[in-house]
């Protein structure tokens, strides 16, 4: 299950990744042993890596064109919910 869902702020003040990955590392503290971004976009995995944290890749979502090279920088691909197990 997942521990916190964070996203952009409706007034725009938490919108680049990065910020939103801060926001999510704040409510987690204290930090568990083990953190992981789940995302399907570039930036995810580009926000979560300012905070030395890996991403998996998800094959859903609006960003599967974001990685049509294979070179993502991620922990992991997994294409379902059950490659997340």
């Amino acid at each position: 299950s997942f521990e916190v869902v964070a996203g952009a702020s409706p007034d725009g003040t938490r919108s680049a990744k990065s910020d939103v990955v801060a926001h999510a590392l704040q409510q987690l503290a204290p930090l568990p042993d083990r953190v992981v971004m789940i995302g399907d976009r570039s930036h995810d995995v580009e926000g979560a890596a300012a905070h030395g944290i890996g991403t998996i890749v998800v094959g859903w979502g609006y960003g599967h064109r974001d990685f049509a090279d294979g070179d993502s920088g991620a922990l992991a691909h997994v294409a379902s919910v059950d490659g997340l197990r």
